[in-house]
């Protein structure tokens, strides 16, 4: 079978700022890649789901961050959020409520295509820092990868300038009630005290 080229291109999105085309192209990526409550399809009853947070919160809000939609020709394939921490004005977390299609997530298109667009996203918003949160019950995060030093494996997308600059807290930290490892990058001179978030 002959493999098919597709064009790739984002779209950004804001919370409470959705025209029918986005809502509809996000509610059928989340319908048809339901995996917990963060992607359901009934979002008024469910308060932690993306598209909650997109029409209801101003989490994603054009003035906090936004929402990254990557297509693949016509089809919106994955969504990744992006926003400004309610901890430190300066510190953006990248990867919110981040969903791939299923039948696209070995392609590397989340640090090809979405990282890369939340990191130049933020800067416009002043980010002094950005971060990467991971579940510490999540044994496969792109965190572990990084501690076991097999980062290499995504460097062959050509984002070496990215992830050469990451960092690693080596204790978890607390953010939306929830015990967390980060990964950060320093985008300029400052530096944020991660310990104010610690709880041992």
């Amino acid at each position: 079978m002959k493999s098919t080229l597709h064009k790739f291109w984002i779209r950004l999105v804001y919370s409470k700022n959705l025209d029918h085309t986005a809502y509809n192209d996000i509610l059928e990526l989340c319908y048809n890649n339901q995996e917990n409550t963060n992607y359901s399809t009934d979002w008024e009853r469910h308060h932690n789901s993306l598209l909650y947070a997109l029409m209801k919160q101003n989490r994603f809000s054009k003035e906090n961050g936004g929402m990254v939609l990557l297509y693949a020709d016509e089809k919106l394939i994955a969504t990744s959020g992006y926003n400004r921490s309610q901890f430190d004005d300066n510190v953006f977390l990248l990867g919110g409520r981040t969903l791939v299609d299923k039948h696209y997530r070995n392609n590397q298109l989340v640090s090809s295509y979405i990282i890369p667009t939340q990191i130049n996203e933020s800067k416009k918003l002043n980010a002094k820092i950005v971060a990467f949160t991971f579940d510490v019950s999540n044994k496969f995060s792109l965190y572990n990868v990084f501690i076991n030093n097999k980062l290499n494996l995504l460097l062959k997308n050509n984002l070496f300038g990215i992830y050469e600059k990451l960092q690693a807290l080596d204790y978890p930290i607390n953010i939306y009630n929830t015990e967390q490892n980060v990964l950060y990058i320093n985008l300029e001179n400052y530096s944020y005290d991660w310990t104010q978030l610690y709880k041992p």
